[in-house]
Parts: C-alpha cells; structure tokens; sequence
C-alpha cells in the first residue's frame, strides 16, 4: 500500500512539473498585455498542431527552422533577425510586426501570409513564393528578391528601396500603391496590370519589365531606367518621368494625359522632350515613329 502511494505521488509531481513548465513557457511566449489579454509569438490564433507549434519553439530556441512545417504559425512581433528559414513552409502563418533582417527565406512559401508591418531589411527571398501575402507597410529595403513569386500579394506603402527584385520575379497584379521603390531592380519583372498608384520609383531600373495593363496614376519614375520595356494598355495618367529613359519602350494604347516627360529620352541622346513637355514631347519626334535620328 506504502509503494502505490509513493507511485501515485510521485505521478503527481511529475504531472504537476509538466503543467508547470507549460505555463512559463506560454508566459515566455505569449505574455500579456495591459488588459490582460494574451498578445505576441504563440498567443491566441495560429494554430495547434502539435508538430507546427514543436517547430515554432525550436525556431524561437535556435533561430533556425530549414524546410520545416509553419503552417499558420503565430509568430506576430517575433524577434527572427538572421534566422534561417531556407525552404520553410509559412502558409497563412502570422508574421504581423515581425523582425526578420537579414533572414534567409529563400525558396520559402509565404503564401497568403500577413507579414504587414515586418522588417525585412537586406532578408534573403530568393524564389520564395508570396502569392496573395500581405506586405503593407513592411519594409524590404536591400532585400534580395531575385525571382520571387508576389503575384497578386498587397505592398501598400512597403519600403522596397534598393530591393533586387530581378530574375524574371512575377509582380503580377500586386497592389503597390504608395509604395517606395527608389534604385529597386525590377529588370525583366513580370508586372503586368500592378497598381503602382502614386508610388515612388526614382532611379528605378525597370529594363524589359513588362507592365502591360499597369496602374501607374502619379506614380514617380524620375531618372527610371525603361529600356525596352512594353506599357502596353498602361495608365500614366500624370505620372512624373523627368528624366527617364524610354528608349525601345512600347506604349501602344498607352494613357499619358498630363504626364511629366521633361528630359525624357524617347530613343536616343538626340531625342529628348523639351523643357514643361506634358502629355507628348515637344520638339521631339512621336515614340512610334522615332528612329534614332
């Protein structure tokens, strides 16, 4: 009788350690906020798969979690600077506010992931797949997004400055309005109909891009670089180009009404807009027609 109640206590103990544990380690993870409401990685949302949420506290431990299962995962506000998440999947997962500078994300599947609000300065995307994710207000600056996949995902107001965005990456139909996009490499992008409404684009290099069908609504493209590319059906409609660089560039169906194309060259250096050209070059010849002479 002695032994089976030192067998039932110390069932007890250990049962009573685990819950222990349990509860510092939601409150290291969770936490809460001034209305006692559970806030941060791990807390409320995501989800409860136990293999999911194994992999959630053994990134947070080690900072790496290569080609594992993050489907959904709750990692809001999480600290991953330099983590490496090569090949990851983060299907719908939960990256609002999250610091990821410097990560390796490439090959990763992000898609219909909320990263809104998250840093993602100079982090690794290399083919990555973002397909309808939500990028608002993040910030990409110097981020390495050599053919990623952004079809159709949200980058209102994202900060994409000095992004390398090359490598035939597919923007297709992507919401960028208000987004900055100064020195970005959009070389050989496949944006066709992107919302670029208002956004920044200065010194953008935007050679072979396709943005047939595009928005770009005062957008500014400053200085851009558009070597041969085709804006087909595009809609420019009082869009800043001073400045920029048209030469090869398709605009058949195009809308420039009271569009800015002051020093903008059509075809070559002897073919500039003059001075307060808006809407067509003045002393220039037609795009369709000029032929370099």
């Amino acid at each position: 009788m002695g032994e089976l109640l030192k067998s039932r206590c110390s069932i007890i103990n250990c049962l009573g350690f685990i819950l222990l544990f349990g509860f510092i380690l939601l409150g290291a993870i969770g936490g809460c906020n001034n209305d006692g409401k559970a806030t941060g990685v791990g807390a409320g949302g995501g989800t409860s798969d136990p293999v999911v949420m194994a992999n959630v506290a053994t990134l947070l431990t080690i900072n790496s979690c290569v080609d594992c299962n993050l489907t959904r995962a709750n990692l809001r506000e999480a600290d991953l600077t330099g983590a490496d998440l090569r090949g990851a999947d983060l299907f719908q997962a939960d990256l609002v506010l999250s610091i990821l500078n410097s990560a390796n994300l490439s090959e990763a599947d992000l898609t219909d992931a909320n990263l809104s609000g998250a840093d993602l300065i100079s982090a690794d995307l290399t083919d990555a797949i973002l397909n309808r994710s939500s990028l608002i207000q993040a910030d990409l600056t110097d981020a390495i997004l050599i053919g990623v996949d952004l079809s159709n995902a949200i980058l209102r107001g994202a900060d994409l400055s000095r992004a390398n965005i090359t490598g035939g990456a597919n923007l297709r139909e992507a919401l960028l309005s208000d987004a900055i996009l100064i020195e970005t490499n959009l070389a050989l992008a496949i944006m066709n109909s992107v919302k670029l409404v208002e956004a920044d684009l200065t010194n953008a290099i935007l050679i072979g891009v396709d943005l047939s069908d595009a928005i770009l609504i005062e957008a500014d493209l400053t200085d851009a670089q558009l070597f041969d590319a085709k804006l087909i059906g595009a809609d420019l409609t009082e869009a800043i180009l001073i400045g920029a660089k048209l030469v090869g560039v398709d605009l058949t169906d195009a809308e420039l009404f009271g569009a800015n194309l002051t020093d903008a060259t059509w075809c070559d250096v002897d073919c500039i807009c003059a001075e307060n050209s808006i809407g067509t070059c003045i002393g220039c010849a037609p795009q369709n027609s000029c032929n370099g002479q």
